[in-house]
């Protein structure tokens, strides 16, 4: 298991901050395991947070009108998956590790 400040400082991202930045987010962080398929959010929740991924990988994806899964993009360690919830939106898109 890994730790928050091993999570902050395998994080290219959070590498870049400055210490007096880290110490102020760090109180507003929780890291958070999912299980293979479980879901981060779906198509038109309303999300806080702002999600990166620490260890794995996470899939975007639509359902099509058959209710097929159409994955869009697939995000690595290190990356942001939702970065336009910082625009007080609801997401279009669904999110499953």
């Amino acid at each position: 298991m890994i730790t928050l400040d091993e999570a902050f400082n395998n994080i290219e991202i959070l590498k870049k901050l400055n210490s007096k930045t880290i110490e102020y987010i760090k109180p507003f962080s929780t890291l958070k395991t999912y299980k293979e398929r479980e879901h981060v959010f779906m198509d038109k929740d309303e999300i806080s947070n702002l999600y990166i991924i620490v260890l794995g990988k996470a899939a975007l994806y639509k359902l099509n009108n058959f209710g097929d899964k159409k994955v869009i993009f697939i995000f690595d360690e290190g990356k942001i998956l939702n970065e336009h919830s910082l625009q007080n939106i609801k997401v279009s898109i669904n999110c499953e590790f």
